[in-house]
């Protein structure tokens, strides 16, 4: 039998790593489905075609109580990742996004349509959380970035299909496909290896070497497992120290805080939630309808996503994110100014702004964040960590919601992205002098930088 040259030993490792990371991330595909679901979904049912009756006071509360949801499932997300590991967490996740899916897809009642979203917004937190964890604890180091990047790309592919569906077809056909992908995951999960950092965090030595090497695709990883060895028993107990905090797990959750204001504060949600609404305001003048507009946004956003997905682990994280923050910031602002503008001309020239606002927001901004967190957290803190990451991004989405419909309504709708330009320009400052470096580390190297 002929020896495995060592190009295709690496490819092989890498490929081994990859399928669980697209079937975990498919809940990642779902929740960027409930993510972007308003923007298209709400011009439908605000439509005389459609049976149910939606008022303007539900755009908001449809796309606020997706995200405040999130809150209920964070507590269990953060116990279940611990107490049946991170896989079988997202098991359980996947179950409940199966019955949002159901719920929004064939209701004819306005209140059944609330339940759906919540039941959306709970099962997007139990997944990110164990999402997360998941796949930066199965990932070599020299791609972390690279696989943890997938789940944010299923996520906006998640967008762009609804974007691309609910317009154009019958109602309940995206809810279906999206019930059809949850049933996918629950089917395949169960095949998957758990985390080796879950199993030696639970006492099950060889079941986790067992797991590394599945994940690995070869058994000469010794090396790396006492790295992954050394890394737990460097960390408290979680069960019994979960709220002990030391210096340097307030100074990530601080950082995590800081990142997360910014990103949420350049108008990352707000576009993601109202991009047919905003272009109805801003471009009156074009030969293409919003709708067609919305997914050719969507499709540069994914380009970028995909750009930053490849490039994170070369260039490095706090390289990119400075180039985003700042060329975000001059989109913000230009946006801001084609407001007050409404022209032919103009119309075309907003569409190019905007679509350059996806290039730039995409490739660092709108994900960074995350990866960072999730690379700097203490294992003994992961859990509850991520899940104050979450709920943090979901409170902050309210709020720059909130922020965007009143303020634009009482004060102008540039008002809101002049503010989003000046935070974009804020965090790119700050990066500049705090963000931190994690490229090419591995999780007990990247922890070290705070300490």
């Amino acid at each position: 039998m002929m020896k495995k040259t060592r190009a295709e030993t690496l490819l092989l490792t890498i490929l081994s790593q990859i399928w669980p990371a697209l079937i975990v991330s498919l809940s990642s595909f779902s929740d960027g489905m409930q993510f972007g679901w308003s923007a298209p979904a709400l011009q439908v049912l605000q439509s005389n075609n459609n049976s149910m009756h939606i008022e303007k006071g539900d755009e908001f509360w449809l796309e606020a109580s997706f995200l405040l949801a999130a809150l209920l499932g964070l507590p269990l997300s953060t116990y279940l990742t611990e107490a049946i590991g991170r896989r079988n967490t997202i098991h359980v996740g996947s179950v409940v996004a199966l019955a949002a899916w159901c719920i929004i897809g064939f209701t004819n009642e306005l209140k059944y349509l609330y339940l759906g979203r919540v039941l959306g917004g709970i099962t997007g937190s139990m997944c990110y959380v164990a999402t997360v964890m998941y796949l930066t604890e199965i990932a070599r180091p020299d791609i972390r970035g690279f696989l943890t990047s997938l789940d944010h790309l299923l996520c906006t592919l998640g967008t762009l299909f609804v974007y691309s569906v609910v317009p154009f077809s019958a109602f309940y056909v995206h809810a279906v496909a999206g019930a059809a992908l949850s049933l996918i995951q629950l089917i395949i999960l169960p095949f998957l290896p758990q985390s080796p950092y879950y199993l030696l965090q639970s006492g099950r030595v060889e079941v986790a070497k067992n797991a590394l090497r599945r994940l690995r695709n070869n058994s000469d990883n010794e090396e790396e497992f006492n790295e992954i060895v050394a890394a737990v028993e460097a960390e408290p107990l979680v069960n019994k120290n979960r709220f002990c905090l030391k210096k340097q797990d307030l100074k990530v959750l601080l950082l995590i805080t800081l990142l997360l204001c910014f990103q949420q504060f350049t108008g990352f949600t707000v576009m993601q939630m109202n991009i047919i609404a905003i272009l109805k305001d801003v471009s009156t003048v074009f030969f293409l309808s919003n709708e067609y507009v919305a997914i050719i946004f969507y499709c540069i956003v994914l380009f970028s996503t995909v750009v930053q997905t490849v490039t994170v682990d070369k260039l490095g994280r706090k390289k990119i994110f400075i180039i985003s923050a700042f060329c975000t910031g001059i989109c913000s602002f230009l946006i801001g100014i084609c407001f007050g503008v409404k022209s032919e001309f103009m119309s075309w020239t907003t569409i190019a702004i905007f679509l350059l606002y996806a290039v730039f927001e995409r490739l660092g901004l709108g994900y960074l964040p995350q990866l960072l967190s999730a690379e700097l957290l203490p294992a003994g803190i992961k859990a509850a960590g991520i899940a104050y990451e979450d709920f943090l991004f979901r409170i902050l989405a309210v709020c720059a919601l909130g922020f965007y419909h009143y303020f634009g309504n009482w004060f102008g709708m540039n008002v809101p992205f002049f503010v989003f330009s000046g935070v974009s320009f804020l965090s790119g400052v700050y990066a500049v002098f705090v963000i931190p470096e994690t490229s090419g580390k591995s999780l007990k190297q990247t922890q070290e930088i705070i300490s």
